[in-house]
């Protein structure tokens, strides 16, 4: 279970890396959820694949960087990383993230995500 899991998070990383929102379909489960704590709004899969799309859009490149993953005992996986990007514009992004992604039938079931994007944003909107 623990290799699969792991097998799963890396086309999880790849999609992300290849900004392949359509990617993500074969890491999700049909009900997968994603919840993030800027939010606190649970998405359903084709909302965040939108989402994600959306982020895609804004970037030309894209990756998770210093990532540590640990599988629990309970069969959850803990992955931390850097989410780094460079904006359309050149303008680049570090923002350390946290993901607990949860499996059902050996696909993602569920992602609670923690990070702070307000340096992304400010990146974005600049300073309010």
């Amino acid at each position: 279970m623990k290799s699969a899991m792991l097998t799963v998070a890396e086309r999880f990383t790849q999609a992300f890396s290849n900004r392949d929102a359509a990617g993500f379909v074969s890491t999700y489960g049909p009900d997968a959820t994603v919840w993030h704590n800027d939010d606190r709004i649970v998405q359903a899969r084709e909302e965040n694949l939108a989402k994600l799309q959306g982020f895609f859009s804004i970037c030309s490149a894209v990756e998770y960087r210093n990532i540590e993953r640990d599988v629990t005992d309970a069969g959850t996986l803990v992955q931390q990383h850097v989410v780094w990007g460079r904006l359309n514009d050149g303008r680049e992004f570090e923002v350390p993230v946290c993901m607990i992604i949860k499996f059902k039938d050996g696909l993602i079931h569920h992602i609670a995500e923690y990070c702070d994007p307000a340096p992304f944003h400010q990146l974005l909107h600049g300073a309010d």
